[in-house]
């Protein structure tokens, strides 16, 4: 794949709806007894990259509200001039979700293009940068909705588009059993390091020594071969 292979299209013309904005209604249910819905928060769209989980938060389910569903991107719009990536999380799951005003939804035609793969580039260096620069306020800068449909974007071909988006998620699944693995490594760090200086844990309970089974296991390969030299 060359950048020749790639197309710049307006981000408007693979949306199945225009982009708006969530809302929160803990007291105003409107009458209609719909209950409670989950609710997505801003912190949850910075924290994963995936609803996979419904929501531990909850909003009452009223008529004003406006859902995301499977496959929908939810985008930060409040908030973005200093980050390089603006934090984007695409849902999962086959249920209703609220989401908070300070998210934007976007919902892609997957006939136009692969929602995982838009996901990918809104969250991007590339994007950031341009998103930052539509954002209007001061204080706090704030990302219109209508503004994104005017974000322009170069595109592969969709079955590009798949193929990339499932190695890029390939990936990152790795980095996240990396930093599991690291983050494992820093408790057990911690523990040891309040034990010895605490007089609580003896050097010798933390040294490496090799197993016993894998210690026999290199005598025996590295032993001479008895049977070679016709001996019992």
């Amino acid at each position: 794949m060359t950048p020749r292979d790639f197309s710049e299209v307006r981000l408007g013309d693979l949306l199945s709806s225009e982009p708006y904005t969530g809302v929160r209604q803990d007291s105003d249910d409107d009458g209609d007894g719909g209950g409670m819905i989950p609710y997505v928060t801003t912190g949850l769209v910075a924290a994963k990259d995936v609803v996979d989980q419904p929501p531990t938060e909850s909003t009452r389910r009223g008529s004003k509200g406006r859902w995301a569903s499977f496959g929908d991107i939810l985008l930060q719009c409040r908030g973005i001039e200093r980050r390089a990536r603006v934090p984007a999380a695409i849902v999962k799951l086959d249920e209703d979700l609220a989401f908070t005003e300070s998210l934007i939804l976007v919902r892609v035609d997957p006939t136009r293009a692969d929602p995982d793969y838009i996901r990918l580039y809104l969250a991007s260096e590339v994007a950031g940068a341009a998103l930052a620069a539509v954002a209007t306020g001061t204080t706090i800068t704030y990302l219109r909705p209508e503004a994104l449909t005017g974000l322009k974007l170069r595109l592969p071909s969709l079955e590009a588009q798949h193929e990339i988006a499932a190695k890029l998620a390939g990936m990152h699944a790795h980095l996240r059993t990396i930093y599991t693995t690291a983050a494992t490594f820093r408790d057990l760090i911690s523990v040891a390091s309040e034990g010895l200086l605490a007089g609580t844990l003896r050097i010798s309970a933390i040294e490496a020594r090799p197993h016993r089974a894998r210690a026999g296991a290199r005598r025996t390969a590295n032993a001479p071969d008895q049977h070679a030299d016709g001996q019992q």
